[in-house]
């Protein structure tokens, strides 16, 4: 029977298994902690109180000797030894945790002193100003092979590994940090990734039967990419067809992207969409250079409030919002300016209460809302794209000229422009954001100027947008919007719908022109237990007597136990002009307390003129890592019929298959589909159930199976190879590896690391392993006397390969059949002897158990 792989030994990482030996050397040191003498001073007398420890003896009378030999306790005198290899340490920087971090130690001039070797992530990750750092001593710390100790880099700086705590100690001097917004990564560690390409690719089939007519159809959609070097190619297309009528492939967009740094935007030549943020979305072929919030650190994107005060004393300021604590931090005397906060939705006001250091605390508000156009002060948004129109109804396509800012002027005010221009077309914006304690309001006004088929038109467009939550009743108007436009107003594709309609000899009096439009979202929570009110309205209307667009909504929403229920009020005006009232009553309820138990949800519906429909099913998910969905559905139509469908979709470790059947009075339906994303690396070809842009290949050789944590049913193929189809661009991702799964003869060396790739990248994470059979090696002297605690093992290459144990057990890792291993527990001649594990023949046992002998010379 196989063992069950949480319980073999030889799964734990060697780097795990070295402080957990040297811990409990450290454990019996602690042991021995009273008879601890400062160096050079006398037993039994005290120490100055200001006395530096640089080093203690340990009372070896504790260890029992094992045949007349005791272990050599000098190498820890000085604290543990560090033994070549890499940790995955705690870092701690000038007393504040730092996170974690992968820690390569190289060997030392004595032994047991190993050098903490440094790298631009560490050091980054440590918050050094890069800028005041020696241009050699980078250029020396990037060369293969180094290893560059802090105090190396960074004078007066200070990094003790401590191998029993797995803690990495930091200390730098404050002028030699940098002064950095929480979430910060320094884009010097923005990996553009590797030569590579990928194919996402969605299928579906769909087959028909209804009033004795059937048809098949199909649809494909892809995303492909290719990489190499800081250029990326990206190409979005469809392909459908239909039996007997033929296919249709459609290039959505074909573009080039390439990241701008040193302005925090991006280039992108070919086909693409504007941004939407001033003027309306458009797609475009040509050039464009805008830039990407997404470049900024999390507590500087979006919009929130600088927060300014005095502060007396060494005082500390505590932010609230909502009742909750969202920022707490120490301030110095005098002035102060916190503008790090992370922007929270649409806002709601800051309480500021700066405690000092007498106890003394000073409460007030800072007002809090945001609408799209607000940013922090100093912040700058900025586009600039040039080319033609790419709408596929036009003939043509008319040349477009477009550039927009954004610019956060003061703490509550935030100016922005754009300007559009074609041949016979142009277009100016202009426009401002406020944040005040009544809410965030946004006003602008666009003119335009547009030639037509020998006429002119010209007008103004004015929108209004506010947001605001009102803290008293909780109530949340998350948007509301209004544009109102004069008559002989068009906007740019309105403009070049009515040229292609002129063209076309068409009346472009007739066409559709949107006279005004509003809009409004309103949340209500109510007193705890009581749920919440939600409701929603949007109007439009139109200077050529089309009649006005309606919609409103209104609905509540709360809970009973396990019994989720709301109900919704609608009335929308349908494309014949007709009102329709409709009315929706929903219920869920999960069949069971455990965390994955089925669903049941349950929905009835009414709608003017149009009877009461009614639906109930059944959903849930199975599999050790839910890669199973499936839904079951029966309703009852207005007209008294009634109709099921069952819908699945299983994920596999290289695609997701997804299928359906539906079958009612007259009809019946099928369909079937495939989903997943193909990647070409430079280790081959890998697959994946799961669609992207931003990949992650791991390469870990010969750990096939291992689990990718944190992505459910991701794991290593036959080859070593996964891919993680999204990473967040610009952003630390940390990625570990499961070793649960892997071969009995595998043992990952490194089973996490963190990587920031640049948007779009396909980065490649390489995990070392090391092979070779497990064992337990029970070590004699020749005298039968087991070999001595905490001697350390060293293998033919001369690389460490752990420690004695009690009773003279090794746990090592053997290759090739098992080389010498030596063994010391001193510096003198007599103080190491050498075991010869060799092993004959196959093994099929995960973990050896031997005994040997250790022959001194």
């Amino acid at each position: 029977m196989r063992p069950d792989a949480s319980l073999r030994p030889e799964k734990a990482l060697s780097t795990q298994r070295k402080p957990l030996c040297l811990a409990l050397l450290a454990l019996f040191g602690m042991g021995g902690a009273w008879a601890m003498q400062p160096a050079g001073t006398v037993a039994g007398t005290a120490a100055p109180a200001t006395a530096v420890v640089a080093s203690v003896e340990f009372n070896d009378d504790f260890l029992v000797p094992q045949g007349g030999h005791k272990a050599d306790l000098s190498r820890y005198q000085e604290g543990n030894p560090l033994l070549p290899g890499e940790y995955r340490a705690e870092l701690s920087v000038n007393g504040r945790l730092a996170g974690y971090a992968d820690v390569r130690v190289s060997a030392g001039d004595a032994p047991g002193r190993g050098r903490v070797c440094m790298t631009l992530s560490l050091l980054d990750q440590f918050g050094v100003d890069m800028s005041r750092l020696d241009a050699g001593v980078l250029a020396a710390l990037g060369a293969p092979g180094a290893c560059l100790t802090l105090p190396e880099i960074v004078p007066h700086a200070t990094a003790t590994l401590d191998p029993g705590l797995l803690r990495l100690e930091v200390g730098i001097p404050q002028d030699m940090t940098r002064r950095t917004p929480r979430g910060y990564v320094n884009p010097a560690l923005w990996d553009s990734g590797v030569t590579a390409g990928f194919l996402g690719y969605g299928l579906n089939v769909y087959r028909s039967e209804s009033g004795g007519i059937s048809s098949t159809s199909g649809f494909l959609s892809l995303n492909a990419g290719f990489n190499i070097g800081e250029w990326y190619f990206r190409h979005n297309g469809s392909l459908g067809a239909q039996a007997g009528a033929g296919s249709k492939y459609q290039n959505v967009n074909t573009y080039v992207q390439k990241d701008l740094t040193a302005i925090q935007g991006r280039l992108v030549l070919g086909g693409a969409n504007t941004s939407g943020e001033l003027f309306d979305t458009l797609p475009f072929i040509g050039a464009q250079v805008a830039s990407d919030d997404r470049m900024l650190p999390d507590s500087q994107r979006g919009y929130a409030p600088v927060v300014r005060g005095v502060a007396d004393t060494n005082a500390r300021v505590t932010i609230r919002q909502n009742g909750v604590v969202i920022y707490d931090t120490p301030v110095a005397p005098g002035p102060f300016a916190i503008d790090d906060l992370y922007p929270a939705g649409y806002g709601g006001d800051l309480q500021v209460t700066v405690t000092e250091a007498d106890g003394r605390e000073r409460s007030f508000t800072v007002p809090y809302a945001a609408v799209p156009m607000l940013l922090r002060p100093g912040m700058t948004r900025f586009s600039a794209t040039a080319g033609v129109l790419n709408d596929t109804a036009l003939s043509s396509r008319p040349r477009l000229l477009q550039a927009t800012v954004q610019r956060g002027l003061t703490n509550s005010l935030t100016g922005y422009a754009g300007v559009q221009a074609s041949d016979r077309y142009a277009s100016v914006l202009a426009g401002a954001a406020f944040d005040t304690g009544f809410g965030a309001v946004s006003l602008d006004v666009t003119g335009a100027y547009a030639r037509i088929g020998g006429r002119t038109f010209g007008g103004a467009s004015t929108r209004l947008a506010y947001s605001k939550l009102f803290q008293q009743t909780g109530s949340n108007i998350s948007l509301a919007t209004h544009r109102f436009s004069s008559h002989r107003y068009v906007d740019f594709s309105g403009a070049a719908r009515m040229e292609e309609a002129f063209r076309r000899g068409l009346d472009i009096d007739s066409m559709v022109r949107p006279r005004s439009r509003t809009s409004v979202t309103l949340n209500q929570p109510l007193p705890r237990g009581w749920g919440q009110v939600f409701a929603s309205a949007f109007t439009q209307d139109y200077w050529n007597g089309r009649q006005r667009d309606v919609q409103y909504q209104l609905g509540y929403s709360n809970r009973i136990g396990p019994v989720g229920y709301s109900v919704t009020a609608a009335r929308v005006r349908g494309g014949n002009g007709a009102i329709d009232n409709q009315f929706m009553l929903n219920l869920t309820l999960p069949l069971g307390r455990q965390p994955r138990a089925p669903q049941l949800a349950f929905s009835l519906g009414h709608e003017t003129g149009g009877g009461t429909t009614a639906q109930t099913t059944l959903s849930g998910v199975a599999g050790e890592d839910n890669q199973l969905s499936y839904g079951v559905t029966a309703a009852r139509s207005a007209a008294g019929q009634v109709s099921g469908a069952l819908n699945g979709q299983y994920r596999t470790p290289y695609t997701s298959v997804q299928g359906s059947y539906g079958q009612g009075a007259g009809y019946r339906n099928a369909s079937v589909g495939l989903s997943g994303s193909v990647v070409a690396h430079p280790g081959g070809i890998s697959f994946s159930p799961y669609t992207g842009d931003t990949f992650a290949v791991l390469e870990a050789p010969a750990a096939a199976g291992a689990r990718i944590d944190s992505y459910p049913g991701l794991k290593l193929d036959g080859r070593g190879y996964g891919v993680v189809p999204y990473l967040m661009p610009y952003r630390q991702n940390e990625i570990s590896l499961d070793p649960a799964n892997i071969p009995d003869d595998i043992e990952l060396k490194v089973t996490s690391q963190q990587v920031a790739p640049r948007a779009g990248a396909v980065v490649m994470l390489r995990y070392a392993t090391d092979s070779g059979q497990a064992a337990l090696i029970d070590a004699a002297l020749a005298d039968g006397t087991p070999v001595p605690f905490g001697a350390e093992i060293t293998d033919g290459s001369g690389n460490n390969a752990g420690l004695v144990g009690q009773g003279g057990r090794i746990y090592v890792r053997l290759k090739d059949g098992g080389g010498p291993l030596t063994a010391r527990w001193g510096d003198g001649a007599g103080q190491q002897c050498v075991i010869e594990p060799a092993v004959e023949g196959a093994q099929s046992s995960p973990l050896l158990r031997l005994k040997r002998i250790c022959e001194r010379g």
